[in-house]
């Protein structure tokens, strides 16, 4: 498959206003895991972060149970903002939350429509690439990673951003919802901790959006 064919210019082809958005019922299933008395506000324009990991594996259940007869490639890619600097300090809670917005908005731009991205609680995304594995999926995380880290220009304030990601692919790293985030999970902490070490200049660990001094 050509790489071309993986992505759309959004101003040629413009994305549905359902696209990356969960079904309801599938967002019910999915809330439906999170245990009793924590809140869960409904989704709109804008989704609210999915409550928690086991959320996300229920959404990912859902997807696996819709590819059981096909088995085709599926990934999971995890991303996380691991810093967020405003000029020359950490952003505050309510900047981080517009942050987030932010970036799962530009995240649903870089993948194909029928792919999804949504938030998770904190400064975490998920998105879940149908169909794609391999180098190819690598390959679209490269190309996410890139678009967002960019400089964001959020209430007057320019912010940079450290992202860390780690991915899952279906079968070979787990065949139901909670083995792919369970096999994500320690890659994910594994490059957080590098990224977090100045020693490591690696730029596969961590990346920082463009910041000029």
């Amino acid at each position: 498959m050509l790489m071309e064919s993986l992505f759309l210019d959004p101003t040629q082809h413009p994305l549905p206003a359902s696209t990356g958005l969960l079904s309801a019922r599938a967002l019910r299933d999915a809330h439906r895991a999170v245990p009793a008395g924590v809140p869960v506000e409904a989704w709109g324009p804008e989704p609210t972060p999915l409550p928690g990991l086991q959320a996300l594996s229920t959404l990912l259940d859902q997807q696996l149970h819709r590819n059981r007869h096909r088995r085709s490639p599926m990934t999971l890619v995890r991303i996380e903002v691991s810093d967020a600097l405003c000029g020359g300090g950490r952003c505050g809670p309510v900047l981080e939350g517009l942050l987030m917005q932010e970036c799962a908005k530009r995240a649903r731009r870089l993948i194909r429509p029928g792919d999804i991205a949504t938030r998770l609680g904190g400064r975490g995304l998920a998105l879940l690439l149908l169909d794609l594995g391999g180098d190819t999926a690598e390959q679209v995380v490269q190309r996410v990673e890139a678009g967002l880290s960019v400089d964001y220009h959020i209430e007057g304030q320019r912010i940079r951003v450290r992202l860390v990601s780690a991915l899952s692919i279906f079968p070979q790293d787990g065949e139901t919802g909670a083995e792919l985030v369970a096999h994500a999970e320690p890659g994910l902490r594994e490059v957080a901790d590098a990224a977090a070490d100045p020693a490591d200049a690696s730029p596969h660990s961590s990346r920082w959006g463009d910041w000029d001094e």
